[in-house]
């Protein structure tokens, strides 16, 4: 199976937070949540990051597990009552309106809440108390929320596609100059300098071609985990799961994981932004999400299934950047769904009837395996549909669209 790199970093349109970042933020709530309740702040996340005694948590606190783990210690065995700062962080309106970088403020808000809900449903996959009804959902101080908007901005600023562990680390001493964080590391007597500049260092270091810190490497999204565990992505795979995947795949009719990759990937994107269960337009976003993931990742689908799963392209080919259909499916959910952790999320009928719309379309055109764009012409063929009218206030021109999508599925039928 011929696999081939992708054509580089140009179809990342979106500075998101990385899989190791929303990992650390899951598991910042999982232990503030037990000792201090719904308030999650900056001295939590300090916290977590000194844990292991590993990067970057030895960056900003040198001297191995002895010297992160006193520090960690001190930090968890404080009351809320015992400290001097707030954590309320900056003043000023925290809808992107105004600041230094209006262009993109206002994508970082949307990623900033959209990664604090993912993080929040993986903390409540292994959290019961979290998921009990009636439990008011954590939030992040003001110092805290700063820090998330920073690590995106120091992201970009890098040319990192993802905002890492370790950028949220140096956003504690670079965004929050009245946190906890700074507080508990003033106390412990903690060179704040030398421990931004160790970062520093370490991004420009990457910036430069040097490898990232391990966790920070194996950084991946769950759709790329389980295409190369399927063997789709020019690596061997694991065989028990590579076997697996293939008997699902054949027993749908799919014919290859994507479909089902897409469907995982689409229960994500509805709890980013706040749905209680996934839509239609979950699909669409999966869609573009999936493609981002594989670009950033360096990684295409192998060739035998880029000509099927060519929805991405020809959304692209229309002028549809997923930065601008991001910002109108936040615009589109309207207030998020804030009154509880994200539980299982299911599927809607509507969901349901358009995945078997698309099994259905690839069968009636003869092709070997279901695709995205077989998704996306399903999709297309409601044009009042959700979907549509978020291509629409992307500007994408539909009847265009859909005659390009009709083109590339031509090209994919068997011949006669």
């Amino acid at each position: 199976m011929e696999q081939r790199q992708a054509t580089g970093p140009t179809t990342v349109t979106t500075t998101e937070f990385g899989a190791d970042a929303v990992e650390l933020l899951a598991r910042t709530v999982r232990q503030a949540f037990r000792r201090t309740g719904p308030a999650i702040g900056t001295e939590h996340l300090l916290s977590t990051l000194l844990d292991d005694g590993e990067q970057p948590g030895e960056t900003l606190v040198p001297g191995g597990i002895r010297e992160t783990g006193s520090l960690g210690g001190e930090i968890r065995a404080r009351g809320q009552e015992h400290w001097a700062r707030d954590d309320s962080g900056p003043t000023g309106p925290a809808d992107g309106s105004e600041g230094p970088d209006d262009t993109h403020a206002a994508a970082d808000v949307i990623e900033a809440d959209a990664a604090w809900r993912e993080a929040l449903w993986v903390a409540g996959n292994s959290s019961k108390t979290l998921r009990e009804e009636g439990t008011e959902p954590p939030r992040p101080t003001g110092a805290l929320r700063a820090a998330l908007l920073g690590a995106l901005r120091l992201a970009r600023e890098e040319g990192s596609p993802d905002a890492h562990a370790r950028h949220l680390a140096r956003a504690l001493l670079l965004e929050t100059p009245d946190s906890r964080a700074l507080e508990a590391l003033a106390i412990h007597r903690v060179d704040v300098t030398a421990a931004a500049t160790a970062l520093d260092a370490q991004a420009e270091a990457v910036r430069g071609g040097a490898e990232p810190w391990p966790t920070e490497a194996a950084a991946v999204t769950g759709s790329v985990k389980v295409l190369r565990t399927a063997g789709l992505l020019g690596e061997p795979g694991v065989w028990w799961s590579r076997r697996m995947l293939s008997w699902m795949a054949r027993g749908s009719g799919d014919q290859s994981p994507v479909l089902l990759v897409l469907s995982n990937e689409a229960r994500r994107q509805a709890v980013r932004y706040g749905r209680p269960a996934t839509e239609p337009v979950d699909l669409l976003l999966a869609v573009q999400a999936l493609d981002r993931a594989l670009a950033v990742a360096g990684l295409s689908l192998p060739d035998e299934l880029l000509a099927v799963n060519s929805a991405a392209d020809e959304l692209r080919s229309a002028g549809v950047r997923q930065v601008d259909l991001v910002r109108a499916a936040a615009a589109a959910a309207g207030p998020a769904a804030d009154s509880a952790v994200p539980g299982d999320l299911k599927r809607t009928p509507a969901t349901d009837k358009l995945v078997a719309a698309t099994r259905l379309l690839a069968a009636e055109r003869k092709a070997e395996t279901v695709g995205t764009a077989h998704l996306l012409a399903v999709l297309l063929d409601d044009p009042e549909g959700p979907a549509a009218q978020l291509l629409r206030e992307t500007g994408a021109d539909l009847t265009a669209l859909r005659t390009r999508l009709e083109a590339a599925l031509e090209t994919t039928a068997p011949a006669a």
